[in-house]
């Protein structure tokens, strides 16, 4: 399973779709193993580590603070992947490719990165956002 992120409005049961796209915000294991942990905390993250235990529903009075902590979240993707992913060990459904200097594993994900990765699901994030401010709800990653 993966993380999804949706449109969320707690005053109606008729929330606006987002657009046709990529709106997925990572594997389902990247709730503990990705979001939840200290290397996100790290950079002032409070609404994005709550994955960790559960689904995270953002008001849209709350877009504003979770823009700031998704773009701390990109500006620091080098050093949070850096203190979470061992290039040099394979984890469930990663991709091992050799080069001609070195092995180099990449996160499933569009076989890029574990850094690329953060940064490409944080875009899925900030696409959805302006999406919902634009639209007057919230957001839920679930």
């Amino acid at each position: 399973m993966s993380l999804r992120i949706s449109t969320w409005d707690p005053t109606t049961k008729d929330s606006p779709d987002l657009a046709d796209g990529d709106w997925s915000f990572g594997f389902e294991r990247y709730r503990v193993e990705l979001w939840g942990t200290e290397a996100v905390r790290g950079v002032g993250a409070e609404f994005i580590p709550r994955l960790a235990s559960q689904d995270l529903y953002v008001g849209h009075v709350d877009l504003d603070a979770l823009e700031l902590e998704a773009r701390s979240i990109e500006a620091a993707a080098e050093t949070i992947a850096a203190q979470l992913f061992d290039p040099s060990v394979p984890g469930p459904g990663a991709v091992v490719v050799q080069t001609s200097d070195a092995s180099r594993v990449y996160d499933a994900w569009g076989g890029v990165s574990p850094s690329e990765s953060v940064r490409r699901y944080v875009s899925n994030l900030l696409r959805a956002i302006d999406f919902a401010r634009q639209a007057g709800c919230g957001l839920v990653i679930w």
